[in-house]
C-alpha cells in the first residue's frame, strides 16, 4: 500500500539566513516558483518564475530541478540546501508517515502542485503555487485543475503496481491526482471529505472520510489511517 499526500500551503521554516531553501537562476537570485509569473507582483530580491520556464538555452527549472537532484543523490552536493519534499511541508504528519512502519520513506509521496507526484524524499524548493481556487488564494498562485502542464509534471510511482494507492483527497486536488495516475495499474483508492470532491467513476473508489471538522481535515484522515483507526465510510 502506497499513500499520496497533497502539498501544504504552509511551508517548515528553513534556519540559516535569507533565501535558504530556495532554487536560484543561472545568475544567483533566488526564485520563487508561482503558476503566472506574470502576474506576481514586482521584487528586487526575488525572481518569480514557473516550473516550466527556461532555466538558460538548454533546460527549464524543472529540468534544472531534476539534475539537481541526481546530483544530490550520486555525491550529496546541495549548495541550496533545499528540504526533502516531505520535511518542506510544515504539518508533522508528513515525517511520520515517512518514519512510520506502515508506508515508511518507498511507501510515501507528495502531490505537489508545481512539480507533480514526487517521492517524500525528493528535493524541492520553496513555492507558491497551489490547485486552489480560493478566493485568498492570489491568482498569479492557481494552477488550473485541468492544466497538464503539456504532461511535464513529474510522476514517481511506478504504473506497473498491483499495490493499492491511497490519496487524501483535496477537492481540488482530486481531478489533477486522477489525471496523473490514469495509467497506474494498481487500485485507487481517494479519501474525500465535501460530497461537491466526490466524482463517480469506475478507475477510481471514492471513500468518505469520517473525521469531524473540515479545516485542515486530510491530516486527521491520515492520522487515522497510519493508525488504522480511519472511521472512513
Amino acid at each position: 500500500m502506497k499513500i499520496v499526500m497533497p502539498c501544504a500551503n504552509t511551508k517548515y521554516p528553513i534556519e540559516g539566513g535569507d533565501f535558504i531553501g530556495f532554487m536560484r537562476d543561472k545568475d544567483g537570485k533566488p526564485v520563487m516558483f508561482v503558476d503566472k509569473p506574470q502576474l506576481a507582483p514586482k521584487s528586487g530580491h526575488l525572481r518569480y518564475v514557473s516550473p516550466n520556464c527556461k532555466y538558460d538555452d538548454t533546460m527549464t527549472f524543472r529540468d534544472k530541478l531534476s539534475s539537481y537532484n541526481d546530483r544530490f543523490k550520486s555525491d550529496g552536493d546541495n549548495p541550496c540546501n533545499l528540504l526533502p519534499a516531505y520535511k518542506l511541508l510544515e504539518n508533522p504528519i508528513y515525517r511520520d508517515l515517512v518514519e512510520s512502519e506502515k508506508f515508511g520513506k518507498d511507501g510515501v509521496y507528495i502531490f505537489s502542485a508545481p512539480w507533480g507526484i514526487v517521492r517524500a524524499d525528493f528535493l524541492l524548493p520553496m513555492y507558491d503555487l497551489t490547485f486552489s481556487s480560493n478566493q485568498n488564494v492570489e491568482v498569479y498562485m492557481r494552477r488550473g485543475q485541468d492544466d497538464t502542464y503539456n504532461d511535464k509534471d513529474f510522476y514517481h510511482l511506478d504504473n506497473n503496481s498491483d499495490e493499492t494507492l491511497i490519496f487524501i483527497g483535496i477537492s481540488s486536488y482530486i481531478r489533477p491526482f486522477r489525471w496523473l495516475t490514469r495509467n497506474y495499474r494498481g487500485k485507487r483508492v481517494v479519501y474525500f471529505k465535501s460530497q461537491g470532491a466526490r466524482n463517480f467513476s469506475r478507475d477510481v473508489v471514492f471513500v468518505r472520510c469520517g473525521v469531524k471538522g473540515t479545516q485542515n481535515w486530510h491530516y486527521r484522515c491520515a492520522r487515522k489511517k497510519l493508525n488504522s483507526q480511519c472511521d472512513c465510510k
